[in-house]
């Protein structure tokens, strides 16, 4: 749905009108025309509380995997959430990072692998794939870090206070690691 600009909120793109509208998605050629007119419309739209699509980003993301709405939301995420809890640098984008706690500690855990598609119903993990330089930031908070290492084998990891982060730089593993961070 395209909006109108309400006081305070900025147009991040304006949305061009298509020389004709599509009938079918299924028709691609249509990917090859130029955009035709400017309709000083807002295809996006932010101000410091919310962020309008006037499209639908996730199921077209879901349907056709164009790299640009990923990389629209992940803008929209990073403007909303500029301190977020966890960051990851050097990381291809099939690897799921994920954040637990318990008292005293923190827990990052890294899965490194790629769902197949073997069956209509069924995605299978057949091979951990080997990640290597990934550093990760963790938000501190209010915690004191008194210690860094991965998981069962209580293998200390470098790491520094920077910027109300802790930065680390994982050693290389297969599959799936755990980093826990201690008070």
């Amino acid at each position: 749905t395209l909006v109108e600009l309400s006081p305070g909120t900025e147009r991040i793109a304006e949305y061009i009108a298509p020389y004709f509208n599509r009938v079918s998605r299924k028709t691609y050629y249509f990917q090859y025309l130029p955009p035709n007119n400017p309709t000083g419309k807002a295809a996006m739209t932010a101000n410091d509380r919310v962020i309008h699509i006037s499209f639908p980003v996730f199921s077209g993301y879901f349907e056709s995997g164009r790299l640009e709405y990923r990389t629209l939301v992940k803008w929209a995420l990073g403007r909303m959430l500029p301190n977020p809890l966890i960051r990851c640098e050097n990381t291809p984008s099939f690897v799921k990072v994920f954040l637990t706690a318990q008292p005293g500690r923190k827990m990052i855990h890294v899965l490194s692998s790629f769902p197949e598609k073997r069956t209509p119903r069924t995605e299978v993990i057949e091979d951990r794939i080997g990640i290597e330089g990934m550093e990760i930031r963790v938000r501190l908070d209010s915690l004191k870090p008194k210690a860094f290492y991965i998981a069962p084998e209580r293998k200390p990891v470098e790491f520094k206070r920077e910027d109300g982060y802790l930065t680390a730089v994982l050693p290389k593993f297969n599959g799936y690691t755990l980093a826990v961070l201690e008070e």
